[in-house]
């Protein structure tokens, strides 16, 4: 069963209102990651099409995500979009707006779930809202194939 199968069989649409928080937000992550590993992370842009019911949802549930999702998943779900060539999408809208309101103008970034400002904790969180909010195109970089460097005994493919 291919991946985007298994999460609708994990996580069908009408069950949504029986998961936690945390359930709801490990089926959004799942399915912002479809996209970005569709992607190459970032590297080259996807088709809408093939992932047509991950947008639809999104587009149908862009404001319970907000309301009951971290900034990661906020900042994920605008750049799927993105990743889409749909930058004039509601979605990318109403998350970027999102990700403007929950920066913290003093510090300059978005604070853990904590209030905590140590960029350590939240280096990712911060970096997908510098993606969404000033985003440039996928850039195919040098695929590079992996080298082993195990003399006489390496494993056979």
């Amino acid at each position: 069963m291919n991946l985007s199968l298994h999460l609708r069989k994990t996580y069908p649409n009408s069950e949504d209102y029986r998961l936690s928080k945390q359930q709801f937000g490990n089926k959004l992550y799942g399915m912002t990651h479809i996209i970005l590993a569709d992607s190459g992370y970032y590297q080259r842009q996807v088709s809408e099409q093939e992932h047509q019911w991950i947008y639809d949802y999104f587009r149908r549930n862009i404001d319970d995500i907000i309301q009951h999702t971290k900034e990661d998943i906020i900042a994920e779900v605008g750049i799927s979009f993105l990743l889409a060539g749909l930058e004039d999408d509601p979605v990318v809208a109403k998350a970027r707006a999102a990700i403007t309101k929950s920066i913290d103008k003093r510090h300059g970034m978005i604070p853990s779930v904590s209030g905590d400002f140590d960029f350590a904790y939240g280096e990712h969180r911060n970096v997908l809202a510098i993606m969404l909010l000033d985003w440039q195109p996928p850039y195919e970089g040098q695929m590079l194939k992996p080298t082993l460097n195990c003399s006489n005994s390496c494993p056979t493919v």
